[in-house]
């Protein structure tokens, strides 16, 4: 079996598994998804170099949270979501992927003149670990290439599709000037499931805390439950006292001793 075959299936069935644990509503159900999980991630450490530890969260003393959207732009749920980030008052980022990017520059302008952060999600969404090198700074030049001729600067921000990637990776991705963003592992909501907005919204609210990063998706299929899980959640953690920021960069960057940058190249 080809090797993208292989990390394709192993990551599907990982991904259900945790979506399984997730939401698990007894002990049985939680000991049979755990056994899938170890056997999805034996398969996958094949392909999967170790690597060094990526912050999962933004420490801050101020009550911040990062809502965070993956593989838009969609001409059906971004503008939604946009139309309640609006109604809100708040800020997020968006993790563009090119080949959308090229088909609906009008929705990342949007997103810009509407105040919220945008990063590089690669071209194609494909599992960066089996890329070479070229292959990867291909995926990368593309997309940057799609959001400057939309909106006249390349992103700095840039998150791995699938969350998998290994040190080389890594390296490289920092090398062309890029500040990795991943999410809080008990935030992937694995809104693509179809888990239910009820078990959505109660799981953010049970687990968000200051600094956490959220990820949910407004592009890649139908993501009616996710608009309507922002549309549930936002104002039930704003009452609770929760900023939502779009400063992952400064953040990051001051965490680490170094200049705060733009959010632009």
């Amino acid at each position: 079996m080809e090797a993208n075959k292989i990390v394709d299936w192993a990551h599907l069935i990982g991904v259900i598994a945790e979506a399984g644990l997730t939401y698990a509503s007894d002990s049985n159900d939680l000991k049979r998804y755990g056994v899938i999980k170890e056997a999805a991630q034996d398969m996958l450490s094949h392909y999967r170099e170790p690597h060094e530890d990526l912050p999962r969260r933004v420490p801050n003393g101020e009550n911040k949270i990062y809502l965070t959207f993956d593989d838009g732009p969609d001409p059906v749920y971004t503008p939604q979501i946009l139309d309640l980030l609006k109604k809100y008052g708040i800020t997020c980022t968006f993790f563009l992927m090119g080949e959308r990017v090229r088909e609906h520059p009008h929705i990342v302008k949007r997103i810009l003149d509407e105040g919220h952060a945008i990063g590089n999600h690669t071209y194609t969404h494909p599992y960066m670990v089996l890329l070479n090198e070229k292959e990867l700074n291909e995926e990368l030049s593309r997309t940057d290439e799609a959001i400057r001729d939309a909106v006249g600067f390349a992103p700095v921000l840039f998150r791995p599709p699938y969350g998998l990637l290994n040190q080389g990776d890594i390296d490289l991705v920092r090398a062309r000037g890029y500040e990795i963003m991943m999410w809080s592992e008990e935030f992937e909501m694995f809104d693509w499931s179809f888990p239910g907005v009820d078990n959505m919204v109660r799981l953010i609210e049970e687990k968000t805390e200051s600094g956490s990063i959220i990820l949910l998706h407004d592009g890649g299929g139908n993501r009616e439950e996710t608009v309507r899980t922002v549309e549930k959640v936002v104002p039930l953690l704003l009452e609770r006292g929760f900023h939502f920021a779009s400063d992952y960069l400064e953040q990051s960057r001051n965490e680490h001793g170094h200049e705060a940058a733009g959010t632009a190249r």
